[in-house]
């Protein structure tokens, strides 16, 4: 996903990936770049933070009802809704922001995105399952 912030918000936003760990969710940041507008456009991706045996919270179940190694919808939300409290004027964009319809996510339209994604079919046709019923959560 990317993540675009007020660059006088970097702190902050350091801060919100460390306080999410306790959650059982990560933040792996593969790139950064200062965009001319005065804003740090951030690329990253949610991951868990420990291991199955030591947390099972917020952790995605596959077709076969297996632990995945991925952060559910619920870890997700979470995350976002964190970070828009923290961070008024960030704004997000991922592959199920634009496969709902929607080029950004931000604090305004938080909340009906974030429904929408979660009754995507992330299944297959012939398992179909949704973004929100894909965990234990």
């Amino acid at each position: 996903m990317e993540i675009r912030i007020p660059l006088a918000d970097e702190a902050k936003f350091l801060l919100h990936t460390t306080d999410m760990l306790s959650l059982n969710v990560k933040t792996v940041i593969s790139r950064t770049h200062l965009m001319r507008n005065g804003f740090l456009s951030i690329q990253a991706t949610l991951s868990p933070a420990y291991p199955s045996e030591h947390s099972k919270e917020f952790r995605k179940r596959g077709y076969n009802g297996r632990l995945v190694f991925a952060i559910c919808h619920h870890g997700h939300y979470a995350w976002m809704k964190v970070l828009f409290q923290t961070i008024p004027f960030a704004k997000l964009k991922s592959v199920m922001t634009q496969r709902v319809g929607e080029a950004w996510m931000n604090k305004h339209n938080f909340e009906r995105v974030a429904d929408k994604i979660g009754y995507q079919n992330v299944g297959s046709i012939m398992e179909p399952r949704l973004a929100s019923e894909a965990c234990d959560c």
